[in-house]
């Protein structure tokens, strides 16, 4: 059943849920900015960012995700606020774990603890949270595990392998600390500048112009994006433009050559190389990795 916020400007529709295991994929459709979206996170979870950029706050502390992330945080005590950037849309799937779920999560997957021990053994007296860039496998997955559940009857059989797979492969990672930035005049310019750079993804300003509008130099502005994202501006508006490439190849029927030239592409091949490097496959490759799970329910 999905659940419409702010005027059915974002949906959140559940894809699995089971043994204490809840998986919900988010997807916002506004064009404008509004308020905050204030969530009671009481679970363990991951939010795994497939377009768009999101900005977490909880207190004081302001986390950005850009596509291709995952955020992990502990139960929290207190509320988080969630800010979508404005001009784009957005899409996230949320991994939360009961606590005798999460329990279980760490006992099958020993090396998990192991290699996040640092960050556990902090809790319960500070709150767990990291950010970091996940492999295009794991991407995959999950928008495998989104095409099985808007699939027929017969793919729900599918969902619980896939859902397996999933936390396997959040199993094998390995989390570091996340420094999440308390500037708040920084975040502020480096979301300014993002809005420009989304207006248009096909062709956006100059970083030079960019910087001008905000009063900044070229290279402040690379400062604060490294400071607030991990990426420097051009990085970011390629992984924009390629997360919104992988939607549109998942949730459209367009020709690879009309996304690549709504993107800003020169020619197909010039869109399928620089998507190659980012998601370890071509376009035409991601068609068809989702259709075959598809198939294979049905048989």
């Amino acid at each position: 059943m999905l659940s419409l916020r702010d005027n059915e400007q974002i949906i959140i529709e559940p894809m699995y849920g089971h043994d204490g295991l809840q998986i919900e994929r988010v997807q916002c459709f506004d064009q404008t900015a509004r308020a905050p979206v204030v969530e009671h996170r009481r679970a363990w979870s991951f939010q795994i960012t497939l377009s768009g950029t999101c900005q977490i706050i909880y207190r004081d502390r302001a986390w950005t995700l850009t596509p291709n992330t995952i955020f992990w945080h502990s139960p929290l005590n207190e509320p988080i606020s969630l800010r979508w950037l404005p001009g784009t849309g957005a899409e996230a799937v949320v991994v939360a774990c009961s606590a005798r779920r999460w329990n279980a999560f760490v006992a099958r997957h020993p090396m998990f603890y192991e290699r996040n021990a640092a960050l556990l053994s902090r809790y319960p007296a500070r709150p767990v949270f990291a950010l970091q860039f996940v492999a295009p496998p794991l991407l995959d997955c999950v928008r495998r595990l989104i095409a099985l559940s808007q699939g027929s009857s017969a793919a729900a059989p599918a969902l619980e392998p896939c859902c397996a797979v999933l936390l396997q492969q959040i199993g094998d990672l390995r989390f570091v600390a996340s420094s999440a930035c308390q500037d708040h005049e920084r975040w502020q310019r480096v979301e300014r500048a993002q809005e420009r750079m989304v207006a248009c993804l096909a062709r956006p300003p100059g970083l030079a112009q960019i910087a001008a509008e905000l009063n900044i130099s070229l290279r402040q502005l690379q400062r604060d994006f490294r400071a607030v994202t991990g990426l420097t501006p051009m990085r970011y508006l390629m992984l924009m433009r390629l997360s919104e490439a992988n939607t549109l190849l998942a949730e459209t029927a367009l020709p690879i050559a009309q996304i690549a030239r709504l993107l800003g592409y020169v020619s197909p091949a010039h869109f399928s190389a620089a998507f190659r490097r980012i998601y370890y496959c071509s376009p035409r490759q991601v068609r068809e990795s989702l259709q075959k799970p598809l198939d294979e329910a049905r048989l």
